[in-house]
């Protein structure tokens, strides 16, 4: 009723009752007024749930992030605890490997200390068993011992052999006085040592490089070959004849030698040396300077080879190049033929026999000494 009131074909009813209108006019308010009440009270109940769904969600978020900061905390504490943990396996790792190296090298001290007092016991006893060496015989033979060792110096340091050989006889002569009968393979070891040292070859390097050295001084006097030429052969056909009756022949012969004079050819039978510039007989003595150096050089370190060679080289130089007539040449010539036989490597012995015999001998009564039933009863 109130619809059609509202609509188009009923303006003119209205129009026509005017109390109907006014009825109307009060009733249509009076809905308007109750829809907005009801639109409001759900605009209302519409934010009152979406702040009381905001409230919820917030306090569920508050949560949820205290719950993750909880676990964050327990995981670093679990992190904490297992990072202290293998800090402490390590210090206790470390602790065992300080302690293993301290007992290693306990036990090494504990063992050199063995060695060492082994050694020591060694010692005492060789020094107890050389307290009970009275007689005169053995110390004799600990002099014998001393030459020849100084016999071994004397040849590996100093290379004297006569020096060597004097001691060698020096350290049998004691030994004769000892009148001692187990020692003959003593002397017999110091005979074979004698004969071999007397068998190498005796020279004084110092007496070689002496000469080469005096030689190369007179390196500046030696003459060099210069060339000769060959006297022209004389012919017997163009010799004039003193006698008169000659005259017509002498005259020709004069002609015939005053044309042929223009035009002179001499024949030689004999070969003609090359004649040597004075910068080549310079440096032909600075070669024959240089291969006595080498020579030098070759001796004092016993090099065999380069001495030979050098030695070689220079007795060419001399007969190619030097005037070999001349009295200095010779003399010259005539050092470096002998000083080219010389042998300036020897070969010594690594070891003489005789200082091996004797070590044998020393040891032996050494051990005959420690055995003594004396010795054995003060100990």
């Amino acid at each position: 009723m109130g619809d059609k009131t509202l609509d188009g074909s009923s303006e003119s009813s209205l129009k026509k009752n005017p109390k109907k209108n006014s009825f109307i006019k009060k009733v249509i308010p009076r809905k308007s007024s109750v829809i907005i009440f009801i639109l409001l009270l759900l605009v209302f109940a519409l934010g009152y749930a979406s702040f009381y769904f905001y409230i919820e969600n917030k306090q569920v978020m508050a949560k949820q992030a205290t719950d993750m900061s909880l676990l964050s905390k327990q995981l670093d504490n679990v992190l904490f605890t297992q990072s202290k943990g293998k800090q402490v396996s390590r210090k206790i790792n470390q602790s065992v490997d300080d302690q293993l190296n301290l007992l290693h090298a306990g036990l090494t001290k504990v063992q050199n200390d063995n060695k060492i007092s082994t050694t020591e016991v060694q010692s005492l006893q060789r020094s107890l068993a050389a307290t009970y060496i009275r007689k005169p015989n053995d110390w004799i033979l600990s002099e014998v011992e001393y030459l020849v060792k100084l016999a071994g110096r004397k040849i590996w340091l100093e290379h004297d052999i006569k020096t060597a050989i004097a001691l060698l006889a020096a350290a049998d002569q004691r030994i004769v006085e000892l009148n001692d009968h187990s020692l003959v393979g003593v002397r017999s070891a110091l005979f074979e040592d004698i004969n071999m040292l007397g068998s190498l070859p005796n020279y004084h390097p110092e007496t070689v490089i002496l000469e080469l050295s005096s030689l190369e001084n007179l390196v500046d006097v030696l003459k060099t070959d210069k060339v000769v030429m060959p006297s022209p052969q004389y012919n017997e056909k163009t010799a004039i004849s003193r006698k008169v009756s000659d005259w017509k022949q002498n005259l020709k012969k004069s002609w015939d030698a005053f044309i042929g004079g223009f035009i002179v050819i001499n024949r030689h039978d004999e070969k003609i040396k090359a004649l040597l510039l004075p910068e080549q007989i310079w440096y032909l003595k600075a070669n024959l300077r240089a291969q006595l150096d080498k020579a030098e050089f070759a001796v004092y370190h016993e090099q065999q080879g380069i001495y030979d060679l050098a030695m070689s080289d220079t007795q060419r130089i001399l007969a190619n190049y030097f005037v070999n007539s001349e009295p200095t040449t010779m003399h010259f010539q005539k050092s470096i033929n002998r000083l080219s036989k010389l042998k300036v490597k020897l070969n010594y012995p690594e070891q003489l026999k005789s200082s091996v015999v004797l070590k044998r001998v020393m040891a032996l009564r050494v051990k005959t000494i420690l055995r003594s039933p004396s010795n054995s009863q003060q100990k």
